[in-house]
């Protein structure tokens, strides 16, 4: 079990989303939690649900996604070997200790959240062939709906996930340079 334990890599995304004072935590919750449980509303309730064209752009989504960030996340490993500024011998080692922490620090909050996005993208894709193998005709709409609405929160969960992700690799980007 040890080897599929994938609790490390939540605890390490959460921690790296409520980071901050009480106040900015709240708002992260409701952000990452609340709007995408408010949008799923609808679907848990049978008032609506996924087309089948939303489906496959969202299995396709899905599985590129996880492909990409995987790519990425491997690319991480190469960023933090090819530190340049090491071979400097005019960067003091106080100086050089602190970019090594508040760099390494940024890899381990960037690589937690990829890896959870990979997980849940991985989630989703697994929760669209349960869905598949549950009701191959798609017709038990009390089955479709609590399924839409764990997919509809996963993919609203995942794109503002995305967006944390891509901001945070901007503002490292652009301190870099």
């Amino acid at each position: 079990m040890g080897k599929i334990n994938i609790f490390a890599i939540v605890h390490s995304h959460f921690r790296s989303i409520f980071d901050d004072g009480w106040i900015v935590n709240l708002i992260n919750f409701v952000v990452f939690f609340l709007v995408p449980a408010a949008a799923s509303v609808p679907f848990f309730r049978s008032s609506a649900s996924i087309s089948v064209e939303l489906r496959d752009l969202l299995v396709t989504v899905f599985a590129i996604f996880s492909a990409l960030l995987f790519s990425a996340q491997i690319g991480l490993f190469t960023l933090r070997r090819s530190d340049s500024y090491r071979e400097l011998p005019k960067i003091e080692a106080s100086v050089r200790q602190k970019k090594d922490d508040v760099f390494n620090e940024f890899l381990r909050g960037f690589s937690a959240n990829t890896s959870y996005l990979i997980l849940i993208s991985a989630l989703a894709l697994f929760l669209f062939a349960f869905e598949c193998l549950m009701d191959p005709t798609g017709k038990d709409p009390n089955q479709v709906s609590v399924l839409d609405g764990a997919l509809i929160f996963l993919s609203f969960h995942f794109f503002l996930s995305l967006l944390m992700v891509l901001k945070r690799f901007f503002v490292a980007y652009e301190a870099s340079y």
